[in-house]
């Protein structure tokens, strides 16, 4: 659709997503306003190099009564929800800020002193 086109969408949903046709650009909307993507290589599924420790987490939705949010029933690499405090299949995997699922995460893996080749970088 064009600009002209978006721009007259009566309360656009956040989230949504269109193509312009005027700046051959996705678009995205996030609830103040549109944002664009123009020339960023958009990844689908996993980047090259990442390890899955138990395969992907069954994602399991649990609303809070009150506030009405939605939270995850489990950790990110856990394989169920905690039954106690010391359940070990809800632990989940281990993560560093800035640094990809290179298998250093998983709770099987060994110390290493050697620094991962995979790191990605910030440019914002």
């Amino acid at each position: 659709m064009t600009a002209l086109q978006r721009d007259a969408i009566d309360s656009p949903a956040t989230g949504l997503v269109i193509f312009n046709t005027t700046t051959n650009c996705l678009n995205f909307f996030i609830g103040s306003g549109w944002n664009e993507t123009c020339g960023i290589a958009v990844v689908v599924g996993f980047p090259v190099g990442t390890v899955n420790c138990a395969g992907p987490t069954d994602i399991v939705d649990v609303t809070n009564p009150t506030t009405g949010k939605t939270w995850m029933d489990r950790n990110l690499g856990a394989s169920q929800a905690a039954t106690s405090s010391n359940d070990a299949a809800s632990y989940g995997d281990l993560y560093q800020w800035g640094r990809r699922a290179d298998g250093h995460q998983c709770r099987t893996s060994a110390t290493t002193v050697i620094l991962s080749s995979i790191d990605p970088t910030c440019t914002w």
